[in-house]
């Protein structure tokens, strides 16, 4: 029987007559996948298996008469160091194991190779190569890695722009990739956005409601999509898809989800040439690596989302200061206002109808001097977060009313124009507040124009038969009122339309203000169960629209910005217990001169009780806040010792922990914030003394 090693005279294919050893051996190495060959000294190809044969049809190179061929004959591409190899091993009579990576007619293969030396007799007269493709396992480890490495770049990288860079350079390793972005879908608003737009071709996408286009249609499906220009145009028609952008040869849209199969987002690569293919294994390969994406992405959301709530939080905290210290400030901020308001209304009063410009410039102060109080109002209710009473509102009277105002605001460099429907619905709101929302707008569109410019003051009626979008903010069907203010200003760049109603976020120039001014617009309008949209462009200006529900059963009545009106006095003995030297003072004057009462004064509430033991009076007006004894504690004891007064007492406040119905229900009768109108003041006299209008 010849020797095993005499099989190498000819193929094991070739064999016409063989023994069973002979058999068994052409049948074993025949079963194995791996290539197989054996090479003489002068790297002659002596044996080889069917495997040999079925790599060289896969890569398309000749595999007729091999027997007695050189390997470089067959494998070109085989260099120095392959020859090398192969002499060191027949003259060493070590086993050589390599790895490497070849480009094999346009396709990329990993193999390891073992060259095995054949002794015969005393020296090496053949070499067995066995060489396996391990490029399934070479890439199952490359995608290994990088999901590793994606891990690695979760917890390193800085915020989300930084770790789809990141996931974009790591996705390049496994697939060629030029084109690439990531859509994410807030549920909350039904906007797609694109936090991540790479592309040789098309600008980045901006934000847009949910559509038909391919992107969508992986997020309603779920599952990943694979087009190629041929397939595209018949997909399109065939589920009534939309495309956006430019055409493309391949289209690969890969959906990320959450850990609960709820798709939250899209990974989508494109292709413009031929040449850079998408096919089932790219979308298997993105498809493998997309739960790692998706857990990356949504930890760093929820590492950015606690980030903000944490600069929230201090936010609120800076806020809770603030409102402590306005709280602090807005007594004795009242009290002078009280000082400028009431006596500018004694001033009004006095001066003769005749004196016309005399009256235009006192009614700028009483108008200035409700507007500062106003403020005060709407900072404390910003900061103690309390909702005030909505009254029915004529917005272009309203407008009219303020025209003047509004101008100074403006200021000499800017023109003001105002356009009003005159067939304008009717709204609920508060009338401060709203004259609070136009004057920050105003003033924020003031400042967005530092060389001059143009605010149009716009009324309209808006009916929206389906939801309205502006950037973020859904508008819900309906029928509304629009006030729009428009600027001719710098405008507002894309990435801060988002942020610019949250507190201490301003757009304006360093210095310009708090940053309060939108956050409290936009607190207002949604108090009123109102929207606010916001249109930019930059150099171009920025059109802020308020949008008010409207009712149509309202009832419009006018309201004067202060009433002249006023009921008075018999001589009746009035106490006055306030600790502020101006404040009293400006009350005597009201309160006896202009409305004919008798007075006695107290600058707290000990002293209060000395007069009330010494007088016998008909009401009492105190302050709230006071030093010794404060007005809710001279209320208790005047309803302890002093029963025929009970139902007599005023309190007069300009700030207080305790709201209006908690003071009533302490005991006092009218509750009066300051600074004091003479008309409200006189009016609740009249009602706790007579019950008129009560």
């Amino acid at each position: 029987m010849d020797s095993p090693h005499s099989i190498a005279s000819s193929s094991i294919e070739g064999l016409s007559s063989v023994t069973t050893t002979e058999l068994l051996y052409r049948t074993t190495i025949d079963a194995i996948d791996s290539l197989i060959y054996v090479v003489d000294r002068e790297l002659r190809i002596t044996l080889f298996n069917k495997g040999f044969t079925k790599w060289c049809h896969k890569q398309d190179l000749e595999v007729e008469r091999i027997i007695g061929r050189k390997l470089t004959d067959i494998f070109p591409f085989i260099g120095d160091r392959e020859k090398y190899e192969y002499a060191s091993v027949f003259s060493t009579g070590e086993v050589s194991v390599t790895q490497e990576t070849s480009i094999v007619n346009s396709n990329k293969i990993s193999t390891e190779t073992r060259k095995i030396p054949i002794m015969d007799g005393d020296e090496i007269s053949r070499v067995v190569t066995v060489v396996t493709d391990i490029s399934d396992r070479k890439q199952a480890e490359h995608l290994q890695s990088v999901i590793f490495r994606i891990s690695e770049k979760t917890s390193s990288s800085r915020d989300l722009n930084q770790l789809f860079r990141a996931i974009h350079q790591l996705l390049a390793e496994l697939v060629e990739i030029n084109n690439l972005y990531i859509a994410l879908y807030d549920r909350k608003n039904e906007m797609i956005e694109f936090p991540y737009f790479i592309d040789q071709k098309d600008p980045p996408h901006r934000s847009r409601r949910m559509g038909q286009g391919l992107t969508e249609h992986v997020f309603r499906t779920g599952n990943p999509l694979l087009l190629t220009r041929e397939t595209t145009h018949r997909f399109e028609s065939e589920h009534n898809i939309e495309l956006i952008g430019s055409d493309c040869a391949y289209w690969l849209g890969i959906p990320l989800k959450t850990s609960s199969e709820e798709t939250f987002g899209a990974l989508v690569v494109q292709s413009y040439c031929d040449e850079v293919q998408y096919t089932e294994k790219e979308k298997e390969i993105l498809m493998f690596v997309s739960q790692q994406i998706a857990t990356a992405i949504e930890r760093k959301r929820t590492e950015e989302i606690l980030r903000k709530t944490e600069a929230e939080f201090h936010k609120l905290q800076k806020i809770e200061t603030i409102g402590t210290l306005v709280g602090s400030i807005a007594h004795d901020y009242n009290n002078i206002l009280s000082t400028i308001l009431g006596n500018a209304q004694l001033m009004e009063f006095s001066i003769s109808d005749n004196d016309h410009d005399l009256k235009k410039y006192v009614k700028a102060i009483i108008q200035a001097s409700q507007n500062g109080a106003g403020l005060v109002r709407q900072l404390l209710s910003f900061t103690r977060n309390e909702e005030t009473p909505l009254e029915t509102i004529d917005l272009n009277k309203f407008i009219t009313d303020w025209d003047e105002i509004l101008t100074q605001v403006a200021g000499e460099n800017v023109k003001l124009e105002i356009r009003l429907d005159p067939n304008l619905y009717p709204f609920k709101g508060n009338r401060e507040k709203i004259s609070q929302v136009a004057m920050n707008l105003v003033i924020n569109a003031k400042e967005s124009m530092p060389c001059g410019g143009t605010i149009v003051i716009e009324t309209a009626n808006a009916d929206f038969e389906e939801k309205q979008y502006h950037q973020n903010t859904a508008i819900k069907p309906g029928s509304y009122v629009c006030l729009r203010i428009k600027d001719t200003g710098v405008g507002i760049e894309e990435s801060m339309l988002r942020e610019i109603f949250k507190p201490f976020v301003s757009k304006g120039k360093k210095g310009k203000g708090t940053g309060l001014g939108l956050s409290i617009v936009k607190r207002i309008v949604e108090e009123m169960k109102g929207y606010i949209g916001v249109d930019s462009q930059i150099s171009k200006g920025t059109v802020m629209s308020i949008y008010i529900p409207w009712y149509e059963s309202l009832e419009v009545h006018p309201v004067e910005i202060y009433d002249h009106n006023v009921t008075r006095g018999q001589g009746e003995l009035l106490l006055l217990v306030e600790d502020h030297n101006e404040v009293r003072n400006m009350m005597r004057n009201i309160l006896e001169q202009h409305l004919g009462y008798g007075l006695l004064e107290a600058t707290n509430g000990k002293e209060a009780l000395r007069l009330l033991q010494q007088h016998q009076v008909s009401l009492v007006i105190t302050d709230i806040k006071m030093p010794e004894m404060d007005g809710i504690t001279l209320m208790e004891e005047i309803k302890k010792n002093f029963l025929y007064l009970k139902h007599k007492v005023i309190a007069i406040t300009a700030f207080s922990e305790n709201d209006d119905e908690t003071l009533r229900e302490t005991g006092f009768h009218k509750v009066i914030q300051k600074p004091i109108k003479i008309s409200d003041l006189s009016r609740a006299i009249d009602i706790v003394l007579n019950g008129s209008g009560d």
